[in-house]
């Protein structure tokens, strides 16, 4: 609820990289492997020198992209998602 929230009222470069990762570790589930990976690319774009607005850990969820991008296959198919890492957004209070 609390992203919503920010999301509804901010329009922001980062709360667009929110919904960014969020899309992208939606759309993982689902089994598809180009669009992931170019929003994942766009989080970390909108991200990279944006001032924090937000309670988001923005740092982690960095982090997170940078991992999943390095275990991606080089050919961009066969992601198994066991292998993926957790991703995990945190509110920070």
């Amino acid at each position: 609820m609390q992203f919503q929230t920010y999301w509804l009222s901010a329009r922001s470069p980062e709360s667009k990289a929110l919904a960014q990762y969020a899309n992208a570790l939606n759309q993982l589930r689902l089994g598809l492997t180009t669009a992931p990976r170019v929003m994942l690319g766009r989080a970390l774009e909108l991200t990279a020198d944006v001032p924090r607005a937000t309670g988001i850990n923005i740092v982690r969820m960095r982090a997170d992209i940078v991992g999943l991008l390095a275990d991606w296959p080089a050919d961009g198919t066969g992601i198994d998602l066991h292998r993926l890492r957790a991703c995990v957004l945190e509110w920070q209070s």
